[in-house]
């Protein structure tokens, strides 16, 4: 009897820490609903700008793709699911733990997994390439990164799985272990980057132009993910800080449901974060948004039929193109034959004229015959 009773008032006590204010429970789902919608878009062009733009084929970016899907899940899957449960348990038809509480919390766990350890392999590779700008082979950086993201994906999933199904307590510790090391780890890498970014910049003119064209693309990248593990840091510290100071097995209450839809929120910022940071992105965001072409390579037909067109559309400066007609066949056996006559003559002339002096003037008298076939093409 009296173990039914502690039963029934532990029940009772959890139920009590599920009920949430209609206030806050609004400004909750208010914003949820705005990050599932900014993130969604934004993670979006993240994918589609990286796989579409050909400048964007590189491991660093193959990285942010790989980032952009797990915030893709956590904006347009978990938060839509969390707005649920916070509505559902407003009207009173869902408990703490329901179904849909835990699926909910087993796709949260997988993708912010992931996204934290897509961060730490994302400060290895930033390493490398500072360290190595010049002797890193792009075939080894893919593979690498098929290795190290593989890795991501199915360590995130091995613990959403046994977080959900074994024990939340001992989870709670590994994560706490694995997010204690790989902080530090971040950390450690970029002050690393940073040192060695200074002291390169002091020592700036003993480089080649390629070398400073490198290292200034290697700082502005790696500030940029400074900057992406900046914003995680303080959305996810409030957290982190809950789950230090609370029961570990908590996953209930105002305090705990304000925490993590800041943690959640973050997920929302990175595509913000690059298309301030990076200019390859803002035009990658533009012409998917408003079906533009980027600009193709030099030396394409493309790139010819793009010149053109700015030729017709400007009208402050006069221009001027030039068709090179091709020659018929009777006009290139006219040209033959005096080139061949011109020859004769000037072997049969006794002004000492030499083999090179010959060549020259058969070159010029075709160039001359060549030339009469240029005519102006108004644009």
């Amino acid at each position: 009897m009296a173990g039914n009773n502690t039963t029934d008032i532990a029940n009772s006590s959890e139920n009590e820490s599920c009920e949430i204010a209609p206030s806050l429970a609004s400004v909750i789902i208010i914003a949820n609903t705005i990050s599932t919608i900014v993130g969604g878009i934004g993670n979006s062009l993240v994918c589609l700008a990286v796989w579409k733009t050909t400048s964007l084929h590189s491991p660093i970016n193959y990285y942010m793709a790989s980032l952009a899907v797990a915030d893709l899940i956590v904006t347009v899957v978990c938060q839509p699911l969390m707005v649920g449960v916070i509505g559902g348990r407003l009207t009173g038809d869902l408990d703490c733990d329901s179904t849909l509480d835990t699926v909910y919390r087993a796709i949260g766990n997988f993708s912010c997994a992931s996204s934290f350890f897509l961060l730490c392999c994302i400060s290895l590779e930033r390493l490398l390439a500072v360290l190595r700008p010049l002797t890193t082979i792009r075939s080894v950086n893919n593979r690498r990164f098929g290795v190290l993201a593989s890795l991501s994906w199915l360590i995130a999933l091995l613990y959403s799985v046994l977080r959900v199904t074994v024990s939340r307590k001992w989870t709670s510790y590994f994560s706490a272990a694995s997010f204690s090391l790989g902080y530090v780890w971040i950390i450690s890498c970029y002050a690393i980057i940073l040192v060695i970014l200074t002291i390169q910049a002091k020592r700036q003119a003993s480089l080649t132009i390629s070398e400073r064209t490198q290292r200034k693309h290697e700082k502005k990248i790696t500030m940029t993910m400074v900057l992406v593990m900046g914003c995680f840091t303080v959305m996810w510290l409030p957290f982190f800080c809950f789950r230090l100071s609370s029961n570990s097995t908590l996953n209930s209450g105002v305090i705990y449901e304000l925490a993590i839809t800041m943690a959640f929120c973050n997920s929302s910022f990175n595509a913000i974060i690059y298309s301030f940071r990076n200019r390859k992105y803002r035009k990658a965001f533009k012409a998917i948004l408003f079906k533009k072409s980027p600009m193709p390579a030099r030396g394409t037909a493309r790139t010819t039929a793009h010149l053109s067109a700015y030729r017709k559309t400007s009208g402050n400066v006069r221009q001027a193109s030039y068709v090179l007609k091709p020659m018929t066949s009777h006009e290139l056996s006219q040209l033959t034959n005096s080139s061949k006559m011109q020859v004769t003559d000037s072997e049969g002339s006794s002004h000492g004229v030499t083999g090179s002096d010959r060549s020259s003037n058969s070159i010029n008298s075709a160039t001359t015959k060549f030339s009469t076939k240029i005519q102006p093409l108004n644009c």
